[in-house]
């Protein structure tokens, strides 16, 4: 008499003869760099509650910008107005075509 299972066995054991591929144990580093051009970087920021409203307000009826592009808009201003200012002052004075003046304190944390 023929021990059928024995047989299955030893095919099993001979088709399994390669081991599969070790998963990773990490996530892969993300490429190097700071973002820029198609490189993006995802980050989580916490926002007061005037700020939703104001990015909510800009968004509107969702035929502009959205969330993202708005943010990294604001962040691309303000470090031009920092230039801008320098270091050591905190007054942005604009003047208008009709002559008057308006003064804007910015506030650095």
């Amino acid at each position: 008499m023929t021990d059928l299972a024995s047989d299955i066995d030893a095919d099993i054991r001979s088709s399994t003869a390669t081991t599969p591929p070790t998963p990773p144990t990490a996530r892969p580093q993300p490429p190097g760099g700071r973002g820029g051009g198609n490189q993006l970087t995802r980050t989580t920021v916490n926002l007061t509650p005037q700020a939703v409203a104001a990015l909510d307000r800009m968004i509107g009826d969702g035929q502009g910008p959205n969330k993202s592009e708005l943010i990294n808009r604001g962040i691309q201003v303000l470090e031009i107005i920092q230039h801008v200012l320098g270091p050591s002052n905190n007054r942005l004075t604009i003047k208008r075509d009709d002559g008057t003046e308006e003064r804007i304190w910015i506030v650095r944390g």
